[in-house]
């Protein structure tokens, strides 16, 4: 289970899905507060998109949305923006890292060492070409400090630890009170490997109980394969309350009369999230 998650990018359209209407946006387009938080946002890179340059920067290469996965045209991002990252991380200590555990795996391709920590994919504007990062955006790992995948009991996240520490970014605050139902939520990561978008609209739910206790709440947000390991925040304390690590929808579906696919879109997607403080930080 664990590897077809960790690889769930090449699969077909699982997991995933817009709620009612797209609330992705820019991070440009955010609030000042939230364009501040998403400086200490990471996405999980395969080493094999990000090329060291000469000059010590990093040039980032992806999929075509349109070429490689048949996106109509004319649908929200897909003709200036490629897929890149595979999953999304959070800066939450000096050199520490939450997301889901399910990014990584033993299988060959798919273990710590075959990703970067990258901050800073975002989409600029006018922007064209490469995607050229500086070398103080990409980080290597050094292992996990803790990775907690128990699937029946619906606990999914890790914390990792980077081989230096970060610079010039701030660690998040990570919220010390669990959410309640109808408490309005945002997260920030990068849907189907686009770059970093901030979802808003969101509240919580439910609150779910595993076998082994309260481990996770469900939630409103429009989620897509690769948010695995986004940071849920509160929208009152712009706290990290969850880290999200599953979803039920499409994440794209075929327009049969254009025979191109679009955004999965509907009122039955719901998202899952792990409560932070199932983490040690």
């Amino acid at each position: 289970m664990k590897i077809f998650l960790a690889l769930f990018i090449l699969s077909l359209n699982i997991h995933a899905g817009i709620y009612n209407t797209d609330d992705r946006h820019e991070i440009a387009d955010a609030p000042t507060e939230v364009q501040d938080i998403s400086k200490s946002i990471a996405a999980v890179i395969p080493k094999n998109r990000v090329q060291k340059l000469e000059n010590g920067n990093f040039k980032l290469s992806g999929l075509s949305y349109v070429d490689n996965y048949k996106f109509c045209k004319d649908e929200q991002f897909v003709q200036t923006q490629s897929l890149i990252a595979n999953c999304s991380a959070s800066l939450v200590g000096s050199n520490k890292i939450a997301t889901a555990a399910h990014c990584f795996d033993d299988y060959p391709g798919s273990t710590i060492n075959d990703y970067y920590i990258v901050f800073d994919y975002v989409y600029e504007q006018g922007r064209s070409g490469d995607i050229i990062l500086p070398k103080n955006s990409v980080y290597e790992i050094k292992g996990a400090l803790q990775y907690i995948f128990d699937f029946p009991n619906d606990k999914d996240v890790a914390l990792l630890e980077l081989t230096e520490k970060v610079r010039g970014r701030t660690p998040l605050k990570v919220s010390k009170e669990r959410v309640v139902i109808n408490e309005e939520i945002y997260m920030l990561g990068f849907p189907l490997g686009l770059p970093m978008k901030y979802h808003d609209n969101g509240f919580v739910t439910s609150l779910t109980t595993g076998l082994s206790g309260e481990s996770s709440f469900t939630h409103n947000l429009d989620t897509f394969s690769v948010n695995s390991g986004s940071s849920i925040f509160s929208s009152k304390t712009n706290e990290i309350v969850g880290i999200l690590v599953r979803g039920i929808g499409d994440n794209y579906t075929l327009d049969k009369k254009r025979q191109c696919n679009i955004w999965g879109n509907g009122d039955d997607h719901v998202g899952e999230a792990n409560y932070i403080d199932l983490l040690q930080i």
